[in-house]
């Protein structure tokens, strides 16, 4: 079952799985692998990795996300500014 396409896709020969997605990049980019992540993220690492950005042959469903976190960190400014730059990741 395809939770994140409109379409049903054939099965896919998996070759690894990452545990983030900046390793899924680097991979990528040192092998003849294709990976999916956000357009904001590729844009982001494409030089670093040497990445080419390519649209997906599929309609795709949206992805929600919650961040959440303990009361006692939300004045937190290491915290404040993780989750400014996390929040940057996934918003357009």
């Amino acid at each position: 079952m395809d939770y994140f396409t409109k379409e049903h896709i054939k099965p896919r020969n998996v070759a690894a799985e990452c545990e983030s997605l900046l390793a899924l990049m680097a991979l990528v980019g040192s092998s003849e692998s294709i990976g999916m992540t956000s357009l904001n993220m590729a844009k982001q690492f494409s030089e670093q990795f040497g990445l080419q950005i390519l649209l997906v042959p599929f309609s795709s469903l949206p992805v929600n996300y919650v961040l959440m976190g303990h009361k006692r960190e939300q004045n937190s400014k290491a915290n404040i500014w993780l989750r400014d730059k996390l929040l940057s990741y996934v918003q357009g």
